[in-house]
This record gives C-alpha cells, sequence and structure tokens, in this order.
C-alpha cells in the first residue's frame, strides 16, 4: 500500500531496522520454544515412567499437570511467532 505526499509515493511496509527487530525477537521465542519443548518432554517421561500408582498420587497429577502447562506454552510462543510474521508481511 502507498500514499501520495511531499516527496512522492511512501510505501506503509514496516522499515527494515523495525524489521531486524521483530527477526530478533522471532529467533529469541524460537530458542526460548526449543528450550520449553525440552523441559515439556521431560516432564512427560518422568511422569510416564511413574508406576501407575504414582501418576494417581498428588505429585504424579502435579507433573502431569506441569507437562500439560508446559505444552499450552509451546502453543501460545507458536501463536506470538506466528503474529511477528504477520506483522513485517
Amino acid at each position: 500500500m502507498y500514499i501520495s505526499g511531499k516527496g512522492g509515493p511512501k510505501s506503509l511496509k514496516m522499515n527494515k531496522q523495525r524489521r531486524k527487530s521483530i527477526e530478533k525477537v522471532i529467533e529469541i521465542l524460537r530458542e526460548a520454544r526449543d528450550l520449553i519443548e525440552g523441559l515439556q518432554s521431560d516432564e512427560e517421561t518422568a511422569f510416564y515412567n511413574l508406576s501407575e500408582n504414582l501418576q494417581m498420587s498428588e505429585r504424579g497429577l502435579k507433573m502431569e499437570e506441569a507437562a500439560g502447562n508446559l505444552e499450552e506454552a509451546l502453543g501460545t510462543i507458536d501463536t506470538v511467532i506466528e503474529c511477528l510474521e504477520m506483522a513485517m508481511e
């Protein structure tokens, strides 16, 4: 999209500096996502390695909930990355 003004048409697209800043944020979010994914996997594995009785205990239920919360965080980060990528279009 363009607008006319003094000096001719101006692009309404994001400038290079802001685009680079968003790209850096996306890079950081992807690194954080990788770390969270590892934690989620470890927590889920630890839960499944518990005996069935321990899985149903308070400790087991908390582990399962933590793994679920970490999985939700992964989805949220994915959504944020998608939004940032759309902002750069």
